[in-house]
């Protein structure tokens, strides 16, 4: 999912999703100009909300 659909599931500003991103505190993909967020790993970052979170993208990158 995208800025503002995560957004819209979470029930915050798309604001409060970047200021998670910059500080690393919600897990993402960067693809390309594409910020995303799997909806399985927001899940299991909604269950445990204050354990390091990891930006992901490098796991996808060729």
């Amino acid at each position: 999912m995208n800025v503002k659909e995560l957004a819209q599931y979470l029930k915050v500003k798309e604001s409060w999703v970047y200021e998670k991103k910059l500080k690393k505190e919600i897990p993402f993909l960067k693809a390309g100009r594409f910020l995303l967020f799997k909806k399985k790993d927001i899940d299991l970052w909604l269950k445990n909300p204050y354990a390091p979170s990891l930006n992901i993208s490098k796991q996808y990158q060729r």
